[in-house]
């Protein structure tokens, strides 16, 4: 590593004296045409998007944004008022005018006037010349055009990280969620797996077309801030441009006045790539669960069925064994909130590193054919090729989400056993274990087992990027149906609330401070009785006649009983007006 450090150090330095010395033509004889149309599409796009996008200077540090608008301010001198769209985090509201607006040129420009909107997190920053500046017209401000957003789809970030000399870096994603509740705002952000970097706040965010889909707000770097966290990989979220649209509209009416509508981009015909892959996940994504334990997530696909002699539906779950191995009672998690179906039994390949979990229901869920385990086919592989790793990491909030990459490595030795691992880079994350891994047919190939998270030379670690490995279909295919009718395991269950709580107290705010503990509600098994009475942000202050200050006063309340037995708890809520409640709810053990 040190060895490395030094070249790259040494041909820097070289090459900065050459240049000093010398007055090269680097321009090309001909102009690059590629061979390639979806390529020519992009390489357009961003040429006809990247001269409004700009640099938000303020005195402490700065962020990225676009020109968006322009007004005549003064006719005879021609000096023009343009407004520059970015994050709030980037804008100085307090001293607007110790802030600068740079552009690619060099060119700096004084800010004379800033607005945000902190619940959208939305800023705008204005500046005057006569100059002639490039402006984006954003079709989401025509009236009330939308844009779509496709979940798969390709998308570009456009900023600044870092420093000046990277200006108007460009990053390459997709889609991965289309729509996050934040600030208590319905679908106020997305989220995607283009690189950013500090720097890149308030950055652009277009598809191919060259629509502008939103504004990067910041990236998860780490999965939390404890000791034992590990860094993050593809984990972005970017304000929806169709959300906040009327907010800019309400911020500056100039914009009701003086906008003319999209600028339409001349773009090369595109292949249908970008719509055989967002189809292929609309298609699979129903099928994909997220795989909640009682110590820990991850994710996993439902892949048969058969009919029971009763008329109901036993379901088959592919996912890994270390998902389910340590957990006393798993659950699976559809899209909908409250589509979740308790675990009844399972089979493991411990060497394999998977699992198959089954469940029971007279409901009608979707399944998505694996042929390498249902028929014995095999599922052709190559280095190069597109691969879409859909799952839960991290959290429920982010179910099904997804990313994007190409495989690396085939025929890779992994927990000792050859052609077991594939390589690749679609990022995975903590909870995208047991998930699985597509080609662009539609194709599973793989189960996503793990990632590399630092590296060492003994001397230095470094954390990795891009380093994934899933399991090869076609090898786990052979364990999984070498499974036997009678080496099911049981998952047995215990009488449980079903609900996920945290100790209360003044800190968090919420209720008025006569109310110092309890114990708050913040989630739900929604395979037990509980959402049925209680909802999120109760507070519980009692258990059948017995004050609950902590979670084990809830613990001990329901210690000795069984399934059927009621309990009834004294809680606290506000209703839909902000008036605080006191009531009781009975709730059956389930």
């Amino acid at each position: 590593m040190k060895i490395k450090k030094i070249a790259i150090a040494l041909v820097v330095f070289l090459v900065s004296i050459t240049l000093a010395s010398c007055n090269w033509n680097i321009s090309a004889d001909t102009n690059y045409e590629s061979p390639s149309d979806y390529e020519s599409t992009r390489i357009e796009m961003i040429q006809n998007v990247i001269g409004s996008v700009v640099v938000v200077e303020t005195s402490s540090g700065y962020g990225s944004g676009i020109i968006f608008n322009e007004v005549t301010v003064n006719e005879v001198t021609g000096v023009k008022k343009y407004a520059i769209l970015t994050a709030y985090s980037v804008v100085d509201l307090v001293n607007p005018t110790d802030m600068h607006v740079v552009l690619a040129s060099g060119m700096s420009y004084p800010v004379t006037e800033a607005l945000g909107d902190q619940d959208y997190e939305v800023g705008v920053v204005y500046i005057e010349t006569s100059q002639n500046l490039d402006v984006y017209q954003i079709e989401q401000l025509n009236g009330s055009s939308m844009v779509e957003l496709n979940q798969g789809e390709d998308l570009y970030a456009i900023g600044t990280p870092y420093q000046y000399t990277m200006f108007n870096y460009v990053s390459q994603g997709i889609l991965g969620l289309t729509s996050l509740d934040r600030n208590d705002i319905t679908g106020l952000v997305f989220m995607h797996s283009a690189e950013t970097n500090p720097g890149m706040e308030g950055a652009p965010i277009f598809n191919l077309s060259g629509q502008l889909l939103g504004i990067q707000l910041t990236k998860l770097y780490m999965t939390s801030e404890a000791a034992d966290a590990v860094p993050t990989e593809g984990i972005n979220y970017a304000l929806n441009m169709n959300v906040i649209a009327p907010i800019l509209l309400n911020l500056d009416t100039t914009l009701q006045t003086s906008y003319e509508g999209p600028t339409l981009m001349s773009v090369n015909s595109d292949s249908n790539y970008n719509d055989i892959a967002q189809q292929m996940i609309q298609t699979v994504s129903p099928s994909v669960v997220s795989v909640i334990g009682s110590v820990g997530l991850g994710s996993g696909i439902v892949f048969d069925k058969e009919t029971l002699e009763d008329g109901s539906f036993r379901y088959y779950i592919l996912t890994n064994n270390h998902v389910v191995s340590d957990n006393e009672e798993v659950r699976i998690k559809f899209s909908e909130t409250e589509s979740e179906y308790a675990v009844k039994d399972y089979q493991t390949n411990e060497n394999y590193d998977i699992a198959v979990l089954r469940v029971d229901t007279d409901q009608e869920l979707p399944v998505y054919d694996i042929p390498p385990i249902t028929k014995n086919e095999y599922v052709d592989m190559v280095v190069g090729q597109d691969v879409y790793a859909v799952g839960t990491p991290l959290s429920v909030l982010y179910h099904n989400y997804v990313t994007q990459g190409v495989i690396s490595v085939l025929d890779y030795t992994y927990r000792g056993i050859y052609q077991l691992g594939i390589v690749h880079d679609a990022e995975i994350n903590p909870g995208n274990s047991g998930g699985p891994l597509f080609n662009l047919n539609g194709d599973v190939i793989g189960v996503n087992v793990a990632k590399v998270v630092n590296l060492s030379d003994g001397t230095k670690t470094v954390y990795a990027e891009g380093l994934n490995y899933s399991l090869n279909i076609n090898v786990v295919s052979q364990a999984v149906r070498n499974f036997t009718s009678d080496g099911w395991t049981e998952m047995l269950r215990s009488p449980k609330l079903g609900v996920t709580v945290v100790d209360y107290s003044s800190n968090y705010d919420l209720y008025p401070i006569s109310y110092n503990d309890g114990v708050l509600v913040t989630g739900f098994d929604y395979t037990r009785k509980a959402y049925l009475g209680l909802e999120s942000y109760d507070l519980i202050v009692g258990i059948d006649g017995l004050t609950v200050h902590t979670t084990a006063d809830l613990v001990q309340g329901l210690s000795g009983k069984t399934f059927g037995d009621s309990v009834t708890l004294n809680i606290v809520r506000y209703d839909e007006l902000g008036h605080i409640l006191t009531m009781t709810v009975e709730v059956v053990l389930s």
